[in-house]
C-alpha cells in the first residue's frame, strides 16, 4: 500500500517596510528549503517600501497585497497553517484578542519574532556591543 505524501505545510509571512521584507526574504529561503509552501504578503496600506526597494529586493513582487480587513476575513487565513512574522501589526493584535479566533479548530498557528531578529547571532551580538 502506499503512503499518501505528507502536504506541505502553507506559512504566511507578511511584510510592511524594508526591514520587515529583508526578514521576510530569509524567512522564506529557510522555510523553503525545510519543504514548506510559502507566501509573501505586502501590507499595502501605510507601507513605507518605495518602488526602488520592491524592484532591488522582489522584483517579481508579493504573492498577493493583505488589505486591512485580511485578518478578519477566516476564509483567507484558513488557507494558511501558520503566520510568521516579525513584528505583529495592528489587524493581526486585534485578532489575536478576539474571542472567536483563539479555540477554533483550524486556524493559523501565529509565530512572531522581536523586532530586529539577527538570522546569524555571532553577528548580531557584535553589532549591539
Amino acid at each position: 500500500m502506499m503512503e499518501k505524501p505528507a502536504q506541505a505545510t502553507h506559512v504566511l509571512i507578511p511584510f510592511l517596510d524594508d526591514s520587515t521584507l529583508f526578514f521576510a526574504l530569509k524567512m522564506r529561503a529557510s522555510l523553503r528549503a525545510a519543504g514548506a509552501q510559502v507566501s509573501l504578503g505586502w501590507l499595502a496600506d501605510g507601507s513605507d517600501i518605495t518602488d526602488r526597494q520592491m524592484l532591488l529586493h522582489l522584483p517579481e513582487g508579493p504573492d498577493f497585497l493583505i488589505q486591512k480587513q485580511f485578518f478578519s476575513e477566516l476564509d483567507d487565513l484558513n488557507r494558511f497553517d501558520a503566520i510568521v512574522t516579525c513584528r505583529i501589526n495592528k489587524s493581526l493584535s486585534e485578532l489575536i484578542r478576539r474571542r472567536y479566533f483563539t479555540p477554533l479548530a483550524h486556524r493559523p498557528a501565529i509565530i512572531a519574532f522581536n523586532g530586529g531578529l539577527d538570522f546569524f547571532p555571532e553577528k548580531g551580538f557584535q553589532n549591539r556591543f
